[in-house]
């Protein structure tokens, strides 16, 4: 169910409330997050407020280490 999933996403990209995001991740088990076009679509929240880290990032794509914490 893509839609489902794309909503989903565009939520969690747009969440500013940190530990509602990081529940998301915990609920669905991710610990990676991966953006291209990072310039254009940045989320609300950084990889540290996400409890994570930067692995690669530039203005083209983002690599970020999530939910680790």
């Amino acid at each position: 169910d893509w839609p489902a999933r794309k909503k989903l996403a565009q939520e969690f990209v747009n969440q500013t409330d940190a530990v509602k995001a990081k529940q998301f991740l915990s609920q669905y088990h991710i610990r990676y997050f991966y953006s291209p076009l990072v310039a254009k679509y940045r989320p609300a929240l950084s990889a540290q407020e996400l409890g994570g880290q930067i692995i690669f990032e530039n203005s083209q794509a983002a690599v970020w280490e999530v939910g680790s914490d």
